[in-house]
This record gives C-alpha cells, structure tokens and sequence, in this order.
C-alpha cells in the first residue's frame, strides 16, 4: 500500500496549501469563480495522469444511467462547494473557514445518527467526542499560536513551509490511526 500513502500524503499537502496559495491569489485580484475553476482543471489533469496507471479504470460508458446521474450530481455538488469554500477564503480569515469545512464530518455523521441511518455505537460516540474535542483544542488554542508565531516572521515561504508541515503531520496521524 505505499503508492497509496505517497497520494494520500501529496493530497494532504496539496490540501494545506488551498488556504495560503487562495490568500495570495485574491490578493492579486483573482476572483472566487476563477479560483475554484483553476483548482478543478489542475486536479483533473492530475486525476487523467493518474487514471492510466491503474488496471481498474472504469470507462463512463459501462456506467448505468443511475451511476452517470450520481457522479454527475457529485460533480456539480463539489463544484459549488469549491465554489463555496474560495468565496469563503476571499471573506473570511482561513482559519475559520478551514474550522467550518472540518467540522463537516462531524455535522453528517451527527446527521446520520438524528435521521436513524445510523446508530450511536460506544466506539462511534467516543470516535464523535474526540473529533470535535481534537478540532475545538486545535482549532481554538494551537493553530491561533503557531499562526501567529510564524506569521511575526513575515515570510510567506515560512508560512507556506510550515501549512504544508502541518498537512503532512495530519496526514501522517490519519495514516496511522487509519
């Protein structure tokens, strides 16, 4: 499974760094729309040069109507929440907005529990009170402190140096306890 965690860890780092790269994008005027478009065309020519290194590449034509609907549907649902997400970092500090889109495993695992899809199992209820233990202690008290430590050196390479540290170290831990 190491080709694995190599992608894993690259999309963790590709991830850390949407915060700090949009940062710098609005504030050499590049629209939410623009952004979200250039993200979605980097990510799918990264998708084509991966797709052809797998045997189990699946062609849209051996979809059923019902899978082709589905993954259109997804498409154009992750499409307004890139959409979302960039008018967000052009509105709001990253930090806040990185603690909204962590939060949402949690808000649909919740969900899942209140709607009887799922059900509230010992594991599962500790599993729920750790994340969101874990994203209020980080999101309120160490990411606040090692932002702004950095941030005090005025260095954008620093900075950047140290989101996609922090993407790789969550990378890592979700690799181990995964």
């Amino acid at each position: 499974v190491p080709g694995y965690v190599d992608a894993a860890v690259h999309a963790g780092m590709a991830f850390g760094t949407l915060g700090p790269v949009s940062n710098v994008a609005y504030g050499a005027g590049m629209g939410s729309p623009t952004f979200a478009a250039l993200r979605a065309t980097v990510g799918a020519l990264v998708l084509l040069a991966f797709a052809g290194r797998d045997e189990r590449r699946v062609s849209l034509r051996s979809l059923s109507r019902r899978e082709q609907a589905l993954l259109a549907m997804t498409a154009g649902a992750q499409a307004c929440l890139s959409l979302a997400l960039f008018a967000a970092y052009g509105a709001m500090s990253v930090a806040l907005v990185l603690a909204v889109y962590f939060s949402y495993p949690l808000l649909v695992c919740a969900a899942s529990i209140a709607l009887g899809r799922e059900r509230l199992t010992p594991i599962r209820a500790a599993a729920l009170l750790l994340s969101l233990a874990g994203l209020l202690v980080v999101g309120s008290r160490v990411m606040p402190r090692l932002v702004g430590w950095v941030a005090r050196f005025g260095s954008r390479e620093l900075f950047l140096l140290v989101t996609i540290g922090i993407a790789l170290g969550i990378g890592y831990l979700a690799h181990g306890f995964g």
